[in-house]
């Protein structure tokens, strides 16, 4: 691929027409659920199906051949037989003058089809063409409404662009989405990598205005040294968050026969990532956390958390978790100390950091007076909370009461829904208070809690507010990645 690649990528971003090889009457059709939900999720532009035999495919007119197709066509999706498209298609699609295609289908080089893939290769040269494949998934703009991929996805548009060697990895992502509420700009898979990598993607996403943050799901680096070149590059614009599999003996055989990568070694991979500034993660879901966070959150400045609990021992956990990621949990001076035990904590609770506020019913000084006098102070460069409460927790008990315990109608049951009504206008208060607070002194704030992500009311309230909620192992890594990463400007920038 040559330079000016954001340019030659705007017609994969903002498509006004795309031509459809794969779909056709059969809705169980690979290619069929690719255009489906390319329609579905409201694209705009003109589609054209191409089919040999139909003369409607899904109730769109249909041309035997993309050069009977009397307009222009800015991009082509291919849900075909491999085969057919080394042999015939792709030259056609050369001769109309097409420049960007997608080609999903498998069948070249991960099952020893190199000649295939050589004639292929050629022919996308000679006419200049920017492909995506084989062996991806297809791709998603959620700004332009542009969903085409075998799975029924949708969503509001964001700053986290997702770049994944694997199709499946890209879309079954989404599927996450219904647990961390992060928003995407743009998902691309690169499959195969036949003439587009995951360099070039990054190159690419290094200047689209509308991604942020950059996720990477790796199978193997090609172009070993242009990879460091781009992607250290890229670190110091956007962070780079970043997974590796095929460690093992058994992912390295998966990986090739998925997508004929063969895999880089992990100790090579470490050393990647530190000279470039790529986040490593171990999973999809830490790399989710971790991109949600940093879109939410400023970067701590230092190592100094401050730990705010409702209970001693799962502030000591925190600690050392913090402490184990490379973070740390400074003791509080004594004139700090002694204006939260003077004004602000019960004298079951402790001020050293972290500060325990043990059975504290008064919302206001864990949500803001002692979060703002650690801030204050200048002695934390970001906060870890334990603990959130929520009117299910406080309601739950009473919504059980024998009957025996309601004749003296001691609790009014009635009125449960009121309070959850009422708790949640405190919750949401304290949230916002607490979010103002992060963006007055441009500290990190993460919460952690063992509540239920799906269904509780204040995780819901937190998150409505850009503050995270995770459990207390994932809020120290996360916010030790986030430093290390910190770590990484200020030495290069």
């Amino acid at each position: 691929m040559t330079k000016s690649k954001y340019k030659r990528f705007k017609k994969f971003f903002e498509p006004n027409s795309v031509a459809f090889y794969g779909a056709s009457r059969s809705f169980m059709r690979f290619g069929s659920f690719n255009m489906i939900n390319l329609i579905v999720g409201g694209y705009k532009g003109k589609v054209y199906p191409i089919h040999p035999k139909y003369e409607t495919v899904l109730g769109i007119k249909a041309y035997k051949s993309i050069l009977d197709v009397p307009h222009d066509i800015d991009l082509v999706v291919y849900v075909a037989p491999i085969s057919v498209l080394a042999d015939k298609i792709m030259d056609e699609i050369g001769r109309k003058g097409v420049k960007n295609v997608i080609v999903v289908s498998a069948g070249l080089k991960e099952i020893g089809k190199v000649e295939t893939s050589k004639n292929l290769k050629g022919i996308i040269e000679k006419y200049d063409i920017t492909m995506l494949g084989p062996n991806c998934i297809g791709w998603i703009v959620p700004k332009e409404n542009i969903y085409c991929t075998p799975m029924p996805i949708y969503h509001e548009p964001g700053e986290i662009a997702l770049l994944s060697q694997s199709g499946s990895f890209a879309a079954h992502t989404f599927l996450a989405l219904n647990q961390i509420p992060f928003k995407v700009s743009k998902v691309l898979s690169v499959g195969n990598c036949l003439t587009t990598d995951l360099t070039d993607c990054l190159e690419v996403i290094e200047e689209d205005a509308d991604s942020k943050y950059i996720g990477l799901y790796i199978e193997g680096i090609r172009r070993g040294k242009e990879f460091v070149k781009v992607a250290r590059r890229v670190s110091l614009k956007k962070p780079i968050v970043a997974m590796q599999i095929g460690q093992g003996e058994a992912g390295k055989r998966a990986a090739y026969s998925h997508t004929a990568a063969i895999s880089t070694p992990s100790e090579l991979f470490d050393d990647i990532c530190k000279q470039t500034g790529i986040i490593k993660v171990e999973n999809t879901i830490e790399m989710l956390n971790l991109l949600y966070t940093m879109s939410k959150q400023p970067l701590p400045k230092g190592p100094k958390i401050g730990v705010i609990t409702i209970g001693g021992g799962p502030g000591t956990l925190i600690a050392d978790l913090c402490e184990k990621y490379g973070l740390q949990v400074p003791l509080l001076s004594d004139e700090t100390q002694k204006i939260l035990k003077d004004k602000y904590l019960p004298f079951t609770g402790s001020a050293k950091n972290p500060v325990d506020i043990t059975f504290d019913q008064d919302f206001t000084n864990f949500y803001k007076n002692v979060p703002k006098v650690l801030l204050k102070s200048g002695e934390v460069d970001g906060l870890i909370f334990y603990g959130l409460f929520s009117a299910d927790f406080w309601t739950r008990a009473i919504n059980d009461l024998p009957d025996y315990m309601q004749e003296d109608d001691t609790f009014n049951i009635d009125n449960m829904d009121q309070i959850k009504k009422s708790m949640q206008v405190i919750m949401d208060q304290s949230f916002k208070r607490l979010k103002r607070l992060g963006e007055k002194y441009e500290v990190p704030i993460i919460f952690s809690a063992f509540n239920d992500r799906f269904n509780d009311q204040s995780v819901e309230s937190a998150r409505k507010f850009d503050l995270p909620v995770f459990y207390p192992a994932e809020a120290s890594k996360i916010m030790a990645q986030m430093f290390q990463y910190k770590k990484f400007l200020n030495k290069y920038s």
